[in-house]
């Protein structure tokens, strides 16, 4: 009902700037404020509290902290926080704001899933065991030709894996890429907002529908030949990786007519 909770957002904040005003306005309290943050060395919190405690009215904490920030920031050095306001969501905002940058993929052109050009790429990352998965890898392969690419993450942090991601995008400027499709995963959170990097749109996944990828999912399966679940990859070096990947990128596959992906990829003949 947006009508009730616009109406209901207005008199929250006709009674903030009520009681803001009456702060502003009200020499006595501001100066019991100063009293006490300054000579006292209480906090807003404890002021507000105590104050509360004996039954009297006064403004609330963060009114004090936001008085404090418009119309007096000298006090600022008398508090323990200096930066005390930062903005927090909900999980089930932070899901509904991540739906809102989304394309699904079933937004997704019918000639992607034809299989008939390259260009069209899936992404995942792969970790250690449940105890050691601040190292890994992000895993990118093209869902023609099957050709892998992989970097290793030090941390799995979204902006981590995003700048690997590009990076190996990058790579191969002169082959178009046209469409990316990963999963719903918080590592990949902010790709969206810097796919016009390298000119690419992305696709999300359903939620639990690993086989929507099983280019990805099955290109992982044999990397995991080389790197066993359990494997420190803060141990393992990048020649080992780059390796790894080659191994798989010049083995036949009986999908693309025992062609190899290199070969596919770059439309070559190699004597194997």
């Amino acid at each position: 009902m947006p009508a009730h909770a616009q109406r209901t957002y207005e008199n929250m904040r006709s009674e903030i700037n009520k009681w803001r005003s009456k702060l502003k306005n009200n020499p006595k309290m501001i100066k019991e404020i100063r009293r006490c943050i300054i000579k006292k060395k209480w906090s807003p919190d404890a002021l507000a509290g105590r104050k509360r405690k004996k039954w009297l009215v006064f403004v609330s904490t963060m009114t004090i902290y936001n008085y404090i920030r418009d119309w007096e920031p000298s006090l600022k050095k008398h508090l323990k926080y200096k930066k005390w306001y930062k903005k927090r969501y909900s999980k089930e905002i932070r899901k509904i704001l991540l739906e809102m940058n989304v394309r699904r993929i079933d937004e997704r052109p019918a000639i992607v899933d034809e299989r008939k050009r390259i260009g069209d790429r899936e992404g995942d990352t792969i970790h250690s065991s449940w105890g050691e998965r601040k190292w890994g890898l992000v895993t990118i392969v093209d869902r023609t030709s099957k050709y892998l690419e992989g970097g290793k993450l030090s941390k799995r942090s979204s902006e981590e894996t995003v700048k690997t991601m590009i990076d190996l995008l990058r790579k191969h400027e002169s082959k178009k890429i046209l469409t990316i499709t990963l999963d719903n995963g918080k590592e990949f959170s902010g790709f969206e907002d810097k796919e016009n990097l390298v000119g690419i749109t992305t696709y999300r996944a359903h939620k639990y529908a690993s086989y929507e990828r099983w280019t990805n999912e099955e290109t992982n399966g044999m990397l995991r030949v080389f790197f066993p679940k359990k494997t420190d990859f803060s141990k393992i070096s990048d020649e080992d990786i780059e390796e790894a990947i080659m191994f798989i990128n010049l083995r036949p596959r009986r999908s693309l007519g025992y062609k190899c992906a290199h070969e596919v990829f770059y439309g070559v003949n190699l004597r194997l």
